[in-house]
């Protein structure tokens, strides 16, 4: 007879992970005009990454934009 272990997965730190988050530095880039594509795209990730970040520490889901598409229902 085999006996099967059971795992149990631990409670994410929450403490942990947003003192982790606040120490990642977010790219701040000059001059719209004088910005490649990657450099646009950067700033744009960078600005998503700091979104996910705020949105982690005050456990807030929510968007700040306008959002023209809100999908709904079940995606699975």
């Amino acid at each position: 007879m085999h006996r099967h272990r059971l795992r149990l997965r631990r409670r994410p730190n929450w403490h942990k992970i947003t003192s982790l988050l606040q120490n990642i530095p977010v790219l701040s880039l000059p001059d719209q005009q004088n910005k490649s594509t990657a450099e646009r795209i950067e700033e744009e990730l960078a600005r998503a990454r700091a979104a996910i970040r705020k949105a982690i520490i005050t456990k807030n889901y929510t968007s700040d934009r306008k959002e023209i598409y809100i999908p709904r229902g079940s995606r699975f």
